[in-house]
């Protein structure tokens, strides 16, 4: 396919790359440490740039299930009829902290929904809460 007024150049053509012929070539596509030093930088540039070194541990200064216990709490207060009865409840477990979900009984079939999809979506979003936390937790309904 041509564009009109063209002598027979592709519409799209594809990308031409040469390699490099040699390291000195490809020493001066580089950005030499001084460079980078030069360059004016705030607070909030350097801290984005520092590297976290236990970024596999959590945070020990973290209440367990603190962000999935706010993500559930503000879900279900969404879903029931009745606010003011919902109570979350944390217990620490083993691996992260279970989560005990209390509504009022006239909201505890719109809580589970049909064939329980309602909390199983629930859950997951308070999993994924949590794994921001590098933690897991676990949601249950109690009466």
């Amino acid at each position: 396919m041509t564009q009109t007024g063209d002598t027979g150049a592709p519409l799209f053509a594809e990308p031409q790359f040469t390699p490099a012929e040699s390291e000195e070539d490809v020493a001066t596509l580089s950005v030499a440490e001084d460079d980078v030093a030069d360059i004016p930088m705030t607070e909030a540039d350097t801290s984005v740039l520092a590297v976290d070194e236990d970024a596999d541990e959590p945070d020990p200064n973290l209440i367990p299930g603190g962000r999935s216990k706010d993500v559930l709490e503000f879900l279900a207060r969404q879903l029931v009829e009745d606010p003011d009865a919902v109570e979350v409840d944390v217990v620490p477990a083993k691996v992260g902290a279970k989560l005990l979900l209390k509504v009022a009984p006239e909201d505890m079939g719109r809580m589970i929904g049909r064939k329980g999809r309602v909390i199983q979506a629930v859950r997951v979003v308070v999993r994924a809460a949590a794994a921001r936390d590098k933690t897991d937790a676990v949601v249950e309904i109690v009466d």
